[in-house]
C-alpha cells in the first residue's frame, strides 16, 4: 500500500496525533504531537515499544513488521510508568520508504483515559476512544437515572399503598 497524501505535517498531526514513522533501521524519524507528550525521546522503536499484538511471529525487523501491516497492532509504550498501550496499524509509504503507524491510545475505560495524562484536545479530530468514553458515560448516566426513577416509583407506590390503607 502506498500513501498518496498532499497534506502538510500539521494537518497529519491534527488527524493522527499519535502517529510515528520508522525508517528501515527501525529508528523513529517522526512522531505526532500527542505521542511526544506521553513517550520518551527514545528514537529506537525496539526501546520505545513492545508488541502486545501480534505477539507470535513478529520481530523487530522492518520486513517482519511489513508482513503484518494489514493487522491491528497493540503496542506497549516503554519508558513510561503509566502502562499506556497504543492500538493502530502500520502502513508502508514507498515514496518516503517509511513505515507509518497510525493509531491512538488503547482505551477500555475512563481509568485508562485518566492514566494517559492527556486531555480530549490531545486526541484526533475524531477518535473512536473518545466516542467510546462518551457513549460509556451516557450509558452510565442512563443507568443512574433509571435507578433513581425506580426508587422514586417504589417510594410513591409505597406512599399510595400506605395512604389507601390508612383511609380505610
Amino acid at each position: 500500500m502506498t500513501l498518496n497524501y498532499s497534506l502538510g505535517t500539521q494537518h497529519l498531526e491534527n488527524l493522527f496525533p499519535f502517529f510515528f514513522a520508522l525508517d528501515r533501521n527501525l529508528q523513529i524519524v517522526k512522531k505526532g504531537i500527542s505521542l511526544k507528550k506521553i513517550s520518551a525521546n527514545e528514537s529506537s522503536f525496539k526501546n520505545q515499544f513492545s508488541y502486545q499484538r501480534p505477539f507470535f511471529g513478529i520481530t523487530y525487523e522492518f520486513d517482519s513488521i511489513l508482513k503484518f501491516q494489514g493487522q491491528v497492532f497493540v503496542l506497549n509504550l516503554l519508558g513510561n510508568d503509566k502502562k499506556i498501550r497504543i492500538k493502530g496499524q502500520f502502513v508502508f509509504d514507498e515514496i518516503s520508504d517509511l513505515l507509518y503507524f497510525w493509531g491512538s491510545p488503547y482505551i477500555n475505560s475512563e481509568k485508562d483515559f485518566e492514566n494517559t495524562g492527556l486531555q480530549i484536545k490531545d486526541y484526533a479530530i475524531f477518535d473512536w476512544n473518545i466516542s467510546f468514553l462518551q457513549v460509556n458515560k451516557s450509558l452510565e448516566l442512563e443507568r443512574e437515572d433509571k435507578t433513581k426513577l425506580k426508587y422514586q416509583f417504589e417510594k410513591q407506590k409505597n406512599f399510595r399503598r400506605l395512604s389507601i390503607c390508612n383511609c380505610r
